[in-house]
């Protein structure tokens, strides 16, 4: 890549050194200060113009190979949301078949528990009016100790790397019933946003002669140089 002209680079490093020092106190001063502002000017426009060639390359390069790689990523992309609506349509269904399978087959086991632990009752029952109050007092002991098992039914599906997850949104269905209830500390008012670009406009537009509850319109002085 060629250097910048020396010419041109020499007149902005003795341009740089003389704005170090820079001090205006009189006219004369200040008319030789404007000079060298456009002189400033004249000299980016050079660089500019260096280097315009170059950047205007290197971006055709670079939107070629951006367009190259986009055709390809975009084929990707297409593949990756199909496989994932699929695999998510599955896992959900397999995750209702999961808790419905699990759900019966705990109600079985709740129950045979139950049975068993009426039936040892019913032997204590049985012993305690035969007066056997010891084996009574054991048979109920074990009855209370009857518990079902947590039945866990496990998916043939292999979903390691992968989850379903759950995202919430939000959407604002009645703006103006919203702005009322934006009242300060409130959760709603945290949902507004300024739009500056509005109020910018506005303040151009009417500069700063309109009053706007809130809001408050400043002039900003900058300096535009033409060569």
């Amino acid at each position: 890549m060629e250097n910048v002209p020396m010419e041109t680079t020499n007149s902005i490093e003795n341009l740089t050194i003389w704005t170090q020092g820079l001090v205006v106190k009189t006219a004369e001063e200040h008319n030789f200060a404007l000079d060298k502002l456009k002189a400033v000017k004249v000299l980016k426009n050079k660089v500019k113009a260096f280097f315009a060639p170059s950047k205007e390359a290197a971006a055709k390069a670079h939107k070629e190979i951006c367009l190259n790689e986009k055709s390809f990523l975009e084929k990707l992309d297409e593949a990756e949301i199909r496989i994932k609506d699929i695999l998510k349509e599955y896992q959900i269904a397999d995750q209702k078949r999961i808790a419905a399978e699990q759900a019966k087959l705990q109600a079985i086991a709740d129950e045979k528990a139950r049975k068993e632990a009426a039936k040892l009752e019913a032997q204590a029952a049985k012993a305690e009016a035969s007066g056997k109050l010891e084996k009574a007092e054991a048979l109920r002991e074990q009855a209370e100790t009857v518990e079902a098992p947590v039945i866990v039914v496990e998916s043939k599906a292999n979903t390691s790397g992968s989850s379903l997850t759950k995202t919430w949104s939000g959407n604002v269905i009645d703006l103006q019933t919203l702005i009322a209830a934006a009242t300060a500390g409130t959760v709603a008012a945290s949902f507004l946003m300024v739009n500056q670009k509005a109020v910018d406009s506005f303040a151009r537009s009417t500069k700063g002669i309109v009053s706007v509850p809130g809001v408050v319109f400043e002039e900003k002085i900058g300096m535009a140089v033409r060569v």
